[in-house]
């Protein structure tokens, strides 16, 4: 589990839906979620998670380079939940080199 690599926690996880949302996907590039209304991501909601493990999970998603910690809503067992996810910057995602794989994996990692 990547969020036990990078935390080196285990954290509890129920599915979750966030609505007005679409996942971004283009080959040889790190995946990323927009706003867009209609639209549905189906994702994992972790419960319990601290401020270590928030920074440490900030460092990997280059948080405020490549992505924005926002706050959002999800719908998890029929009810929303307030709750933080990672949203794209579309400009600094695609203007990453492209490349298969995860290079910027070791240096994104806590240390």
């Amino acid at each position: 589990d990547l969020v036990q690599a990078l935390t080196g926690r285990a954290f509890p996880a129920e599915d979750a839906v966030l609505k007005d949302f679409r996942k971004v996907e283009c080959s040889g590039r790190y995946p990323f979620i927009e706003p867009e209304v209609g639209a549905e991501v189906s994702g994992r909601l972790l419960r319990g998670l601290d401020s270590q493990a928030l920074a440490r999970l900030d460092r990997y998603e280059a948080e405020g380079e490549l992505y924005l910690r926002r706050p959002v809503s999800v719908v998890v067992h029929g009810g929303e939940q307030p709750c933080q996810t990672y949203v794209g910057i579309p400009a600094a995602v695609l203007a990453l080199p492209r490349e298969e794989g995860d290079p910027l994996l070791a240096a994104r990692a806590p240390r």
